[in-house]
């Protein structure tokens, strides 16, 4: 398995043996996605699998902040 980092998308992938990949993204692809929506005013995003983060919900943090997630239910 080789892991890959697109910097234009920011999004990871894994390549297996050569013709199959997986993407995801981590906490940094979310920061790098939100530094770039509140840069250009747009105001909206969504995101799928929430279920998949980490048991530190490292992800959600990386998309809303850390300062967002004190005092949260998580």
């Amino acid at each position: 398995m080789e892991t890959f980092h697109a910097p234009i998308s920011t999004v990871k992938y894994n390549v297996y043996n050569g013709n199959q990949w997986v993407s995801y993204d981590a906490q940094q692809s979310f920061t790098d996605k939100m530094t770039y929506l509140t840069s250009d005013c747009l105001s909206g995003a969504m995101l799928w699998a929430i279920d998949e983060d980490d048991a530190q919900y490292d992800a959600l943090t990386g998309l809303l902040r850390e300062e967002a997630m004190q005092g949260s239910l998580m």
